[in-house]
């Protein structure tokens, strides 16, 4: 069984989904939003945790004053996401950086129509590091704004 809708607010950091060292499996997730102001995630591993996420509709993940990201990874173990059937995913930081996918040392792999980001500081739709794997399928358009720094589309660095 699945979600119709879930929406999660905050006046901290909001995060969506999370797995630390552990892993978390959920299935036909309905419309997701997430907000904080002081930051937001939607999909978060760290430390080996697994995250798997079938979705039927949308993530919207937006911070007021922080770090906006879709989906966030990072080791020092390998971490990863794993999602499917994302309709759109749309990412807003109003006075921050904004990643729609941010990967290090880690993997991450799905499918999606169409992502949008925007920030009022840096923003990417695909940000990958220090050897991170990303695998994505997009059917639809990415874009990518910021309205006072730099913004990229897919950004792979070595290390950061």
């Amino acid at each position: 069984m699945g979600t119709t809708s879930n929406d999660i607010a905050t006046t901290g950091d909001g995060v969506g989904i999370s797995a630390n060292s552990s892993d978390v499996a959920v299935d036909k997730i309905g419309l997701f939003k997430v907000a904080g102001d002081a930051g937001a995630t939607g999909l978060y591993s760290v430390n080996g945790g697994h995250v798997t996420a079938g979705f039927a509709s949308d993530l919207e993940v937006k911070s007021s004053g922080g770090l906006a990201m879709g989906i966030n990874t990072y080791g020092p173990a390998p971490s990863a996401v794993v999602f499917s059937g994302m309709k759109d995913m749309k990412v807003t930081a109003d006075h921050s950086a904004a990643y729609g996918i941010s990967a290090c040392g880690s993997t991450v792999s799905g499918d999606l129509a169409n992502m949008n980001v925007e920030a009022y500081l840096y923003a990417a739709g695909i940000y990958a590091q220090n050897g991170a794997q990303v695998s994505t399928a997009m059917t639809g358009d990415m874009d990518v704004t910021s309205t006072s720094n730099s913004a990229e589309g897919i950004n792979a660095i070595a290390d950061g």
